[in-house]
């Protein structure tokens, strides 16, 4: 009989071995989806069931840096979110902890696995968008900061952090301050070394870094593949990393991930293909984007399908799957495709995928031959089709009987990893787990938000959910297992003489600058209790900034209690000179230091720079600054008394009036001593209020601050939610007296156009505008309302607020016939309209009073083009196509009268209605459709063709016909009238008619000419640009476009064509000049090209910084050489301060570009390098 000693011995021998057993398979989870490939595999296996053991939930969900695409079909084609990399707390696991990135807090977490319970937090100046790496009980990530971060693991103490943009200046992004250079592709590290990516716009400047992992020294930089194709490409480093023994890859937002080698960061291959050949509904795959994973010798890039690539080349042919997620074995791949989980015999399948893709490359070639082919070619073609048809049918059917290994019926589609021999899938609302091997379903548990992300790791599964919950699974939890909240501590701040001083001080400030929205800057923000006050009381974004280490650590200590930082509130430490903010962005700036101490903020010597920085930082056109200390503060002696002669004293030797839009100050001595500094409109500052520009239509603002070089202000909303297609063609944004308004899917959203919060959205039944190229724009603005046209009816809307001020019928005068409300326009006093039989065609014209309704007058017509109605010089100008055969008879000069475009012109006193001329034209080949446009005088008719972009349609003559005629606007008199050959919808800019590509004299019709770079002879204006579909706008020193991306002409120094890539614009006008600012919002939405981003972008004005090149233009014979200044190398041309235009060599690659060879040849190892 064995004694009780011995039974215990071996009882705890026997638990030893299975700690043993345990340990052996026990596995880390050290970096996204576990490995540098991103396989999402783990060798080890869990025992079901599992049930919770806890769930951590933090005090905000994520906040993602890119809103989604439109959510339905655009056009039959479906786009899913491609930049979703942040939409949940992804998490990593190593030994007994767990560790994430927050996105709403700005933070870093780490958790004890065995509770969920915090262990340390560590702040980071931004966003923490992507999940750490854990490598060597070091902690490395990135931030919207800009920096790179190295922390010990075991307490959160920074190692080291690397700055990774060129400097620290910041912008607006998607409503928060960020690094212009933020830091998106996560920290991968890899045998000691350390690769990340910065930045977003290529244009801006991008980078992929290898630092030493010990210590953060730099091993190679790659800061010029930003400028791929000459600003065209599209490359901004958003998602995680990935690698193998000699390459990086680097997902580009929407598009494929681009390839670079390990050693140096040369560019490997960056490829912008992301579909099949075809068109709208025909595109069969749609790949690119931030889901990516390394399998053998293949790149899987993912979108709305997953496509193999070659890792060497980035070739596709290998293989294409018809899912959103994909996990590949040794033997077999799993595809999630949102209806079904499959396991994929990966020899059968990858072969009959490339008979597959080849045979529907092949029945696309058909389709199109088909369609332009006759008799017995067609017979032919049709044929083969049919052959092509059942060679698919039979290889669908080859797959599903030979290559699946078995298949699940299920709808997750977010995320799925592989532990063992068991696959987590997750979903909304759900997370599963499969056999791998059988395909049945063995376990499963509810969750609340969408499963987007999964880790296995030491006994446990990771569920993080789009909500922010993180559920901990294991064999040893409990089905009764709670949520465990991060506690928000409502009153952080101790009830003391301080609290009352700060409650009324934010009361007041509240009170007198009315204030409540937008972004608030407190300096010398000290423990943020004048920011906490705020925040409890708005709605205001804000940031603080303290010199003091320790305080501001506080601050974000006693904030994050309150559940207000990141989100809300966020405290930077650190001098306050320079003020480490972008310009306009702040709608209110305040003082906790001088609210307490009453001393002025800063160095006595270096006050006066300070003023005029906190001036630099307030928005235009309502932007306050109240600052000072009450009363009580004296009372309590917190600090000195603060004078008022002090800060009269401090403003004036600032000497801020010299400032745009500062035209004094106020000291305010009730209740303390305060002063208060308005800031007004930009003086020159223009506005955009009707379709095109103004009532005249020129489609050029009358901004005159906004002037290349450009510089980004801020990126954000609104996204392509709401938006229409692009090939709607949609109205115009408008703006003015600091908003912009914009209208999307039934739905018109009002934003502040120097920091992009979103002031107003409001759902409007019918408030949708596709076609205006035909129909015209239903909206029209000026300082204090909104006019938009719907059905029978405008409706007035408070700029301000969005509610509706006012409603106005269409006037009954087309005899009870069924009419909508057509053209709007406004002047002072009066709102026009027109009653609309047809799209874009009016009967009647009239006119109301703007703020009682009354109609003031009625003009019935026949036929008017809505777009071809314009005022100015006190008039009312249009052209009605219905006209007698006499009329008809009379304009035509030459041809056939009955085939002529024959229309009235009449002019009409805008205020009586009274005819003052009239007189039929002949504007044949103005059109259609026919524009009108009313400038210095003059009245310019033009054709806005919408089907003439396509540069083979040029260089073949095929434009040649297309005419512009001049007419004189006080009598109706011809000024001339000849074909110009352009393109889309002309514009005028002063006394120039640009029509694109050439520029013609208003007065005269004669082109325009400048000296050559070369020869230095005057040369015709061209105006060479990418792909486009939509009209230039303008400012009067700018032009502003489409060429295949948002890009810029700056009439000024006329370098050429400048691009901002990776953002394509809409199909029509998108790109607004107004309130000193170029604004471009998102008009992108049911794009499936490769553009990598899709977001609102606003440009500033700056003098010191040009980071454009250009693509200089002209066919005109080089010869004879006057002058050549050539730059070796460059990504495109650019002027010197001297105004030489330096010509980029090689020559960059658009129509109409200037070219020359120099017929160069290169030793072994030489080549074109940007340095």
């Amino acid at each position: 009989m064995r004694s009780k000693a011995s039974i215990i011995r071996v009882f705890l021998g026997l638990i030893a071995s299975l700690a043993i057993l345990h340990i052996a398979y026990a596995e880390d989870w050290p970096t996204y989806m576990r490995d540098a490939a991103r396989s999402g595999i783990s060798s080890e296996g869990l025992s079901l069931p599992l049930s919770v053991r806890w769930v951590f939930t933090p005090r905000h969900p994520p906040q993602p840096a890119w809103s989604p695409p439109h959510p339905g079909l655009v056009e039959n084609v479906y786009e899913p979110n491609r930049l979703d990399f942040d939409y949940a707390f992804q998490v990593v696991s190593v030994g007994d902890r767990l560790y994430f990135g927050s996105s709403s807090e700005n933070k870093v977490y780490c958790l004890d696995v065995r509770e969920g319970k915090v262990i340390w937090t560590f702040f980071a100046g931004g966003p923490v968008r992507l999940v750490p790496t854990i490598w060597r009980g070091k902690v490395y990530f990135g931030s919207d900061d800009g920096f790179v971060y190295c922390l010990n693991a075991r307490n959160g103490e920074l190692i080291w952090k690397f700055r990774a943009g060129p400097n620290g200046e910041r912008i607006l992004g998607n409503g928060r301050v960020i690094s212009r250079w933020p830091v998106r592709t996560g920290v991968l590290v890899d045998n000691g070394v350390v690769y990340f990516g910065a930045g977003v716009f290529p244009f801006e400047g991008v980078y992929l870094y290898a630092l030493r992992a010990r210590d953060g020294k730099l091993i190679w930089r790659n800061d010029s593949w930003g400028f791929f194709r000459s600003g065209w490409g599209s490359c901004s480093p958003q998602g995680y990393l990935l690698a193998d023994e000699e390459r990086i890859y680097v997902p580009t937002g929407r598009t494929p991930p681009a390839c670079f080698a390990k050693a140096d960061g040369r560019l490997i291959y960056r490829h912008e293909q992301t579909m099949a050949p075809g068109w709208q509904g025909r595109y069969y795959y749609l790949f690119g984007g931030c889901y990516a994973l390394l399998a053998d010798d293949h790149l899987y890039s993912g979108g709305r399908e997953v496509v193999a690539l070659d890792r060497k080349t980035g070739g596709t042919g290998f293989a294409w799957f018809p899912g959103r997620k994909l996990l590949v074995t040794a033997d077999t791949s799993y595809m999630l495709t949102g209806k079904d989980l499959i396991a994929l015999d990966r020899s059968i399948y990858a072969e009959a995928s490339r008979k597959r893709f080849s045979l529907i490359n092949e029945k696309i070639d058909l389709t199109g031959r088909i369609n332009k082919a006759k008799g017995p070619e067609r017979e032919a073609l049709e044929k083969r089709l049919e052959e092509v048809n059942r060679e698919l049918k039979e290889i669908e059917e080859h797959i599903a009987r030979k290559a699946v290994r078995w298949k699940l019926p299920c709808k997750l589609s977010s995320s799925m990893i592989k532990a063992g021999d068991l696959i987590f899938v997750g979903g909304e609302g759900e997370v599963i787990a499969v056999e791998a091997s059988t395909g049945r379903k063995v376990w499963s548990h509810t969750v609340e938000g969408e499963a987007r992300g999964s880790a296995v790791a030491n006994g446990r599964l990771f569920v993080s959910t789009d909500e922010g919950y993180i559920y901990c699974f294991d064999s040893e939890g409990s089905s009764s297992a709670g949520f465990n909240p991060q506690p928000i501590q409502p009153e952080p701040y101790p009830e003391d003489e301080l609290s009352h001083l700060y409650s009324e001080a934010a009361e007041r400030i509240l009170k007198e600058t009315g204030i409540t929205k937008g972004y608030c800057l407190v300096l010398g923000c000290g423990e943020g209790r004048l920011a906490y006050e705020l925040a409890k009381r708005t709605q205001m974004k804000i940031y603080g900034i303290e010199p003091d280490e320790g305080k501001a650590e506080r601050a974000r200590e006693l904030l994050d209690k309150a559940g207000f930082y990141g989100v809300r509130v966020t405290v930077d430490q650190g001098p306050l000179l320079p003020l480490p903010y972008p310009d306009y962005f702040a709608d209110l700036i305040l003082s906790d230091e001088m609210l307490i101490s009453g001393r002025i903020p800063g160095l006595p010597e270096r006050r006066k720079e300070i003023a005029r920085e906190i001036c630099r930082l307030l928005k235009p056109g309502g932007g306050v600054v109240y600052i000072g200390q009450p009363e009580r503060a004296v009372m309590l002696r917190t600090g000195r008394r603060l004078k008022a002669d002090e800060l009269r004293k401090w403003i004036y030797e600032a000497k801020i009036t010299d400032l745009p839009g500062f035209n004094g100050f106020q000291v305010l001595e009730n209740g303390g001593v305060w002063l208060r500094i308005d800031r007004s409109p930009l003086p020159g500052a223009g506005r955009w209020t009707q379709q095109y520009a103004n009532p005249g239509n020129t489609a050029c603002s009358d901004d005159l601050l906004v002037r290349y070089p450009l510089d980004l202000l801020w990126f954000g909303e609104p996204g392509p939610t709401r938006m229409l297609s692009r090939h709607a063609g949609a109205i115009a944004p408008l703006s003015i007296n600091g908003r912009f308004f914009v209208e999307g899917e039934n739905v018109i959203m009002a934003y502040d156009a120097y920091n992009g919060t979103k002031l107003w959205e409001r759902d409007i039944e019918g408030a949708i505008c596709p076609g205006v190229v035909r129909r015209g724009g239903n909206m029209a603005c000026d300082e204090k309302s909104l006019f938009v046209a719907i059905g029978n009816k405008c409706l007035r809307l408070n700029a301000k607020t969005g509610e509706i001020s006012m409603r106005y019928s269409l006037p009954s005068i087309s005899g009870g016939e069924l009419r909508s409300w057509g053209y709007i326009s406004i002047t002072d006093k009066l709102l026009l309209g027109s009653t609309s039989f047809r799209s874009g065609l009016s009967d009647a014209l009239f006119a109301m009073d703007k703020e009682t309704g009354e109609l003031k007058w009625v003009y019935h017509g026949g036929s008017i083009a809505h777009n071809a109605i314009a005022l100015g010089e006190g008039r009312i100008f249009f052209a009605d196509s219905k006209v007698t055969e006499e009329e008809r008879r009379k304009a035509v000069k030459i041809g056939k009268p009955d085939q002529a475009d024959v229309r009235r012109v009449v002019a009409l006193d805008v205020e009586s209605g009274d005819v003052v001329w009239q007189k039929p034209v002949d504007l044949t080949d103005c059109g259609p459709p026919v524009h009108l446009m009313c400038q210095n005088g003059f009245l310019i008719f033009c054709g806005a063709f919408q089907n003439g972009h396509y540069w083979g349609q040029f260089f073949r003559g095929e434009l040649a016909g297309r005419r512009i005629t001049v007419l004189s606007a006080k009598d109706g008199k011809l000024i001339w009238s000849k074909p110009c050959n352009y393109f889309t919808r002309p514009l005028i800019v002063g006394d120039t008619i640009y029509a694109d590509p050439w520029a013609y004299k208003l007065e005269t019709g004669e082109k325009v000419r400048y000296p050559h770079p070369i020869t230095g002879e005057p040369v015709p204006f061209e105006l060479g640009r990418g792909h486009h579909c939509g009209p230039l706008s303008a400012s009067p020193y700018c032009l502003f476009m489409r060429s295949l991306v948002v890009a810029f002409y700056d009439l000024n120094r006329h370098t050429g064509v400048i691009h901002f890539g990776g953002v394509r614009p809409g199909c029509h006008i998108n790109m607004i000049a107004s309130n000193g600012l170029l604004i471009v919002p998102e008009a992108s939405s049911g794009c499936v090209c490769a553009f990598s981003l899709y977001s609102t972008l606003v440009f500033k004005p700056r003098k010191d910084v040009d980071r454009g090149w250009g693509m200089f233009c002209s066919t005109a014979p080089t010869t004879p050489v006057k002058h050549l200044a050539i730059n070796l190398g460059a990504p495109g041309d650019r002027r010197d301060k001297d105004g030489t235009l330096w010509l980029s060599y090689p020559r960059p690659s658009i129509p109409l570009v200037l070219k020359f060879d120099l017929k160069t040849e290169f030793l072994p190892g030489f080549g074109y390098y940007m340095i």
